[in-house]
């Protein structure tokens, strides 16, 4: 009796041994896999580029190289994980989940492009997260009623996964994708007259915009104007939507000219995205001319206004532009808790404007 309960431990044991061998063995060995992963340089993305289950995307998102440094296939999850900050400030992390459960890699390399994805053998499914009613009203119901998805950032992370290898990650590529659908030209205003050096102030979205100045000629239209060449000035503006005349050619007494802004993106394959603003006029003139045009008009500004548009047009250009539009009215002023009469703040304007120091302008 005492031999049967040795014979059958024995296997036992030797089995546990083996199989503890074989573990440590295969854990030993080095993963045969590795990834590096490339993005395109592009600002817009419609549905059909990262509705990998749906549509055959037809845009060059980004290319993955898979290295199997074994002599024979292994087989891991490939993971695409998408997380969006969106301009207005919402932020999902993430928003899209998709995988390929059986993705199999033979020895050398694999190359994958975004639109091989729409293959069977490589196809990627969603995953269900569970901000996804959230996503869909913020991202997806926007890309439909638009065409391209929401100004913001957009992460992707790749993964690969196997018992062999666990996780394999690669740096994470990020998007800057734009959506800008108007530019609008703010000052100078449209038939206002200017100083040979206007500061232009418009709004655009993009990250890049061309700011074109032309001559409007006699008998010209707006539109032959601007196509005027050479321009007084054409500049690449990045990084800010105002511009102080200066470079280019001088702007000369008692003539008109014509501006536009055109905002730059990038667009798929390379391609440029140009949304343009509408074709502005102005006039200049050295005489120093406040709010729009003639000369009681002129006259009827507030002296005070007109002080403190002398004084700081440059440094708060777009709350002086409110109070002239308002044709506000000074009537008196409180400094230290003493009323000051309109002559009196004028006189202190004066003082503070000849002594040279810094103010800091604020309407309350």
């Amino acid at each position: 009796m005492k031999q049967t309960i040795l014979f059958f431990k024995l296997p036992i044991f030797i089995i546990g041994i083996l199989i503890l061998s074989f573990n440590a063995k295969s854990q030993s060995q080095p993963c045969p896999l590795s990834l590096s992963v490339s993005y395109a340089d592009i600002q817009q993305l419609t549905i059909s580029d990262v509705d990998f289950e749906h549509f055959e995307s037809r845009t060059l998102l980004f290319t993955l190289r898979i290295k199997n440094d074994s002599t024979s296939p292994v087989t891991a999850k490939l993971t695409l994980t998408v997380n969006i900050k969106l301009a207005s400030g919402k932020i999902f992390d993430p928003a899209y989940k998709f995988s390929h459960d059986n993705l199999i890699v033979n020895p050398g390399t694999l190359t994958l492009t975004n639109m091989d994805l729409n293959r069977a053998e490589y196809r990627l499914n969603s995953e269900e997260l569970g901000n996804k009613d959230e996503v869909k009203t913020n991202v997806q119901d926007v890309a439909m009623a638009t065409g391209k998805f929401p100004t913001g950032r957009y992460s992707f992370f790749f993964t690969l996964e196997n018992t062999r290898c666990g996780e394999i990650s690669s740096p994470p590529g990020e998007l800057k994708l734009e959506n800008p659908t108007r530019v609008e030209l703010f000052s100078p205003s449209d038939g206002e007259t200017t100083s040979p050096f206007p500061l232009f102030e418009f709004f655009q979205d993009g990250l890049k915009a061309d700011l074109t100045v032309a001559e409007l000629k006699t008998d010209q239209s707006r539109e032959d104007a601007i196509m005027n060449q050479p321009a007084m000035n054409k500049i690449e503006i990045s990084g800010t939507n105002s511009y102080l005349y200066s470079g280019g050619r001088p702007l000369e007494d008692g003539k008109s000219y014509v501006w536009k802004v055109v905002s730059k993106i990038s667009g798929p394959a390379g391609s440029i995205i140009e949304v343009p603003s509408p074709i502005g006029v102005f006039h200049v003139s050295n005489k120093p001319q406040i709010d729009l045009g003639t000369e009681a008009e002129d006259k009827s500004v507030d002296k005070v206004l007109k002080k403190l548009e002398e004084m700081f047009s440059q440094q708060y250009p777009e709350l002086i532009a409110q109070l002239k539009r308002s044709k506000y009215s000074f009537s008196t002023a409180v400094q230290d808790d003493l009323s000051l009469s309109k002559e009196e703040l004028l006189k202190m304007l004066d003082e503070l404007q000849s002594s040279g120091v810094n103010i800091n302008l604020s309407v309350e």
